[in-house]
């Protein structure tokens, strides 16, 4: 009986609180005695409604692939017409107009209370000249101004917003039923046990342009950005992600098929660092255990080794971003790298800094919390509460912060912009691929 259950949820869902099906029963009952000469077209439909609404019928559908849209053969039903016939069959039959109006005013007051529809909603003024929600406007603009010549542009949103963006423009289509289905509950339930590389096969193979989520869906946030998708901006409630899929459709052939990537270690994981003023079709780094990096030269496969002196504060100034390696690994960071951190900050360039101990986020799993940079260590003072603060701030300039020193790999947001890798341990030989682009 599971599915005779769930048949009826599907109608309910369907009617909400509505009061229509009791008038769709009461008014099948008055055409049966009434209309007598259509009794057996009626006794037909009926047969039909009882061939679709049932436990067999429901399996089939499911089975085929399309349990979601099964609600849909309730619109073979239409109850609003059979709904304003049989009250006003009634109203036929009452001679009073006293009584006529006091039946009237009994129909609007059985809506007013069953509908689910506050009356409220009827007497707002609208948020814009468009008579839309703002959050939708502004996502649409967001979409518009970074789209450039595209057209159309496919975005993978929840419904309460996605027809209302179809709606202002006729440039942004939503994704076909059906082609979404893993990817979007994924990221509507912000449970996201997937990142890099796997991420990276997921969003090139979802052929979208766009994904715009709740503004609070931070893991979902990090799968996004783990998988080379770009953040471009949110509006009060929502965040838009320019997917990039075609970009990384080519990088995970590369890599994994052509073998135009190759490294003296094994590079498991695999980063993308979006910087707009990079403008040259990018660049390539391998992040090594021991927290240096390398710049490879993509046509001769030549290393520069940077960070392996061992100083407090290293920087790689490049023309339009920076390379900044902080030694954090006592727990504490000195008065003199806060300054000169904020130094860097202050010369407006993006930033990637590396860390030996990452910046303390209470999801991150770790056996000693002396491990990490901040909260929960007891050798945390003002400067390095300073430190951490600079790092987190809007106007740091930091793009993405990346770190050794805690086992299993990592990535977490630790604000709504900037993301933290952080990519293993010495005890094993896996580096990090980073991308800049």
């Amino acid at each position: 009986m599971d599915g005779v259950n769930r048949v009826w949820k599907v109608v309910q869902q369907y009617n909400g609180q509505s009061i229509i099906p009791i008038i769709i029963l009461i008014g099948i009952l008055f055409l049966v005695v009434r209309e007598k000469k259509n009794t057996n077209y009626l006794i037909v439909y009926l047969g039909v409604l009882l061939l679709t609404f049932n436990e067999v019928t429901y399996y089939l559908i499911r089975k085929l692939g399309e349990g979601m849209t099964y609600y849909r053969f309730l619109w073979m039903i239409p109850m609003v017409i059979i709904s304003a016939y049989v009250i006003m069959k009634l109203f036929e039959m009452i001679d009073s107009r006293k009584r006529k109006v006091f039946a009237a005013g009994i129909c609007a007051l059985c809506f007013a209370m069953t509908s689910g529809i506050s009356m409220q909603q009827f007497f707002q003024f609208p948020e814009n000249i468009y008579q839309m929600p703002q959050n939708t406007v502004d996502v649409c603009d967001i979409i518009e101004k970074d789209r450039q010549e595209k057209s159309p542009v496919t975005v993978l949103a929840d419904n309460s917003i996605m027809y209302g963006i179809r709606e202002y423009n006729a440039n942004i289509q939503k994704v076909m039923e059906g082609d979404d289905g893993y990817l979007w509950n994924m990221l509507e339930s912000n449970n996201c046990d997937v990142s890099g590389f796997l991420g990276k096969v997921i969003i090139s193979q979802a052929n979208i342009d766009y994904i715009v989520i709740p503004k609070g869906n931070n893991a979902s946030a990090a799968m996004l950005m783990s998988a080379g998708s770009s953040y471009i901006g949110n509006s009060q409630d929502y965040a838009v992600y320019r997917t990039n899929y075609d970009v990384i459709a080519q990088t995970v052939y590369d890599k994994y098929y052509s073998g135009a990537f190759q490294s003296d270690i094994s590079t498991y994981y695999d980063e993308d660092v979006d910087i707009p003023e990079v403008t040259d079709g990018g660049r390539e780094y391998v992040y090594y255990p021991d927290n240096h990096v390398a710049f490879v030269d993509r046509e001769t496969q030549e290393y520069t080794h940077y960070f392996q002196q061992n100083k407090e504060i290293q920087m790689v100034e490049e023309n339009e971003y920076i390379l900044c390696a902080v030694d954090d690994s006592k727990g504490t960071v000195s008065k003199d790298t806060l300054e000169k951190m904020q130094k860097i900050t202050d010369s407006g360039k993006e930033i990637i800094l590396f860390l030996k101990k990452p910046i303390y986020q209470e999801n991150i799993q770790a056996e000693n919390r002396e491990e990490m940079l901040g909260e929960n260590s007891n050798h945390t003072d003002a400067v390095t509460e300073a430190f951490i603060d600079l790092v987190k701030a809007e106007n740091s300039h930091i793009a993405a912060v990346f770190s050794m020193g805690i086992g299993e790999y990592n990535k977490h947001m630790l604000n709504d912009k900037i993301w933290q890798c952080i990519c293993g341990t010495e005890d094993n030989n896996q580096g990090t691929v980073i991308r800049i682009r």
